[in-house]
């Protein structure tokens, strides 16, 4: 299955054939395996450039739009990946950019932003990394539409930056995550990683950390959300 996967993934960024890749991969489903495409897929184009990235996330997207890949293997073959990503980000540095470079193509119609963050959560709220990803995820998304649209589809998904936190997390912080308005949104997910690596539990605590943080202007934040 996974060198079949791979000479598919191998080919079809050769020539770009979405729908003779997308034939191949229906022809490949062996008992509800696909899972294990999407986790080839990944392994495959993580450290390539952009543009592959972005073919293999359009692939990904084109499979669960035609019904070949459910997003219940979609999720299962990246969840390897995060569970590791951690730990990779010590030799790739931008591995969490890449992720969403991969995953953002089926944003648009294949999975819902909702479902997409809720899932990608659970391998990564225990290592207090998912906000750094959602982050990414939300920056490439502004890339791709207006400020509006994207405040719009955060807004539409009725999640909270603190639905990311452990369940273990201070009352208090979660009260102040909440709190925060939209305009904020990334650069507070980003902050609740940090803070939550650092083991910061109380109130003083975190308005202190907040309170360094908001003064960062840095160009990694996202005009819309200043």
């Amino acid at each position: 299955m996974e060198k079949r996967s791979k000479s598919i993934i191998e080919e079809f960024l050769h020539i770009n054939d979405y729908k003779e890749a997308s034939h191949c991969v229906e022809e490949l489903d062996q008992g509800g395996m696909l899972d294990v495409f999407v986790r080839v897929g990944v392994e495959t184009t993580l450290e390539r450039n952009q543009i592959t990235r972005d073919h293999m996330g359009h692939l990904f997207h084109q499979l669960l739009q035609a019904g070949i890949l459910s997003t219940s293997q979609f999720f299962k073959g990246f969840s390897e990946t995060l569970k590791i990503a951690d730990d990779m980000a010590i030799d790739i540095p931008y591995v969490w950019q890449y992720i969403a470079e991969l995953v953002n193509p089926v944003l648009e119609g294949g999975i819902s932003l909702r479902e997409l963050l809720i899932e990608f959560s659970k391998p990564l709220l225990p290592v207090a990394r998912a906000g750094i990803l959602f982050a990414e995820i939300l920056q490439l998304l502004c890339k791709q539409m207006s400020q509006k649209e994207v405040e719009a589809l955060w807004r539409d998904s009725k999640l909270s930056c603190a639905d990311f936190l452990p369940e273990t997390v201070d009352g208090n912080f979660i009260s102040l995550m909440k709190s925060d308005d939209l305009k904020r949104v990334e650069l507070r997910l980003q902050t609740a990683d940090g803070l939550l690596r650092r083991n910061i539990s109380t109130t003083r605590e975190v308005a202190a950390g907040w309170g360094q943080v908001m003064t960062w202007k840095g160009d990694s934040l996202l005009a819309g959300f200043l």
